[in-house]
This record gives structure tokens, C-alpha cells and sequence, in this order.
């Protein structure tokens, strides 16, 4: 191999790493979004609830 192959290989692999850290923290970020939209949705049903009792 010569010195731009080996330069290119290493330039390549860098990139890879670099993309699956990305993937790996945009699903932690999904994750996390995802739980909280949950749990806004359960406070949100809470308070329906609460408010529907406290006007019957």
C-alpha cells in the first residue's frame, strides 16, 4: 500500500467511528424524547382527570 491508501484507510475508518458515536447518541436522544413525551402525556391525562372531577 502506499501512503495515500493508508492515509485513506485510516481517514475511512475515523469517519465510521465517528457516524456510529453519532447513531448511538441520536437513539439515546430519541430514547430520551420518547419518555418524555410519555410522561408528559401520563401528566397530562392526570390532569384531565383532576379537572374533570373537581367540575362534575
Amino acid at each position: 500500500m502506499n501512503d495515500s491508501t493508508i492515509r485513506l484507510s485510516a481517514d475511512t475508518s475515523a469517519l465510521s467511528d465517528s457516524l456510529s458515536k453519532i447513531a448511538e447518541e441520536m437513539t439515546a436522544m430519541k430514547d430520551a424524547v420518547s419518555s418524555s413525551a410519555a410522561a408528559m402525556g401520563a401528566n397530562f391525562d392526570a390532569s384531565v382527570k383532576r379537572s374533570q372531577k373537581l367540575t362534575t
